[in-house]
């Protein structure tokens, strides 16, 4: 089954949502140290890893900010 080419568009609406100052102001300072550096990338360059990492940032926000 193939991957469908929404990648980018995931990857870019997840970057918009974690540089959004009520969300990153609300991260833990350790994840904010792992992902500012991922977030300061072009977002085509970004390797599995910083897909992984931020995918878990991502998850922590979805579940531990309202």
């Amino acid at each position: 089954m193939s991957g469908g080419g929404g990648g980018p568009i995931i990857i870019h609406s997840t970057a918009v949502t974690l540089k959004e100052p009520q969300v990153h102001g609300n991260l833990p300072q350790s994840m904010q140290d792992l992902i500012d550096p991922i977030l300061a990338k072009d977002e085509g360059s970004w390797t599995d890893l910083d897909k992984i990492i931020v995918g878990h940032v991502y998850d922590w926000a979805l579940c531990h900010l309202q």
